[in-house]
């Protein structure tokens, strides 16, 4: 049970350094919203199978009127951290895009 858990975390910090280091800005020019969309997506996913640990797909939708469990009750709060993990993605994609224009030394257009 241990060995999945590592499994899931491995796969968290992996997704975040992807996203924020690894993707190549030529990649991101392509579509940066849908790029820091998907991993934002990712990393909620992965940090919901982390704290809650899941054992399949029908355990993250189907809960039994008696069950009581309160992961199901907590589960729409991981919305704000993949949100959080959203805006650090986009954000690391114009940071980048700024550093190189400026080692280029390319200005904006003035009006």
């Amino acid at each position: 049970m241990k060995n999945i858990k590592a499994l899931w975390i491995t796969l968290l910090i992996i997704t975040f350094i992807l996203f924020y280091f690894l993707i190549p800005l030529e990649v991101y020019n392509k579509s940066p919203f849908i790029i820091a969309g998907i991993g934002g997506v990712i990393f909620t996913i992965l940090l919901a199978q982390v704290i809650f640990n899941f054992k399949d797909w029908n355990d993250y939708i189907v809960k039994t009127k008696h069950s009581g469990i309160k992961k199901y009750k907590y589960t729409p709060l991981l919305i704000v951290p993949g949100l959080i993990m959203y805006f650090v993605f986009l954000s690391t994609f114009l940071i980048k895009k700024m550093i190189t224009l400026k080692k280029l030394d390319i200005k904006p257009l003035e009006k």
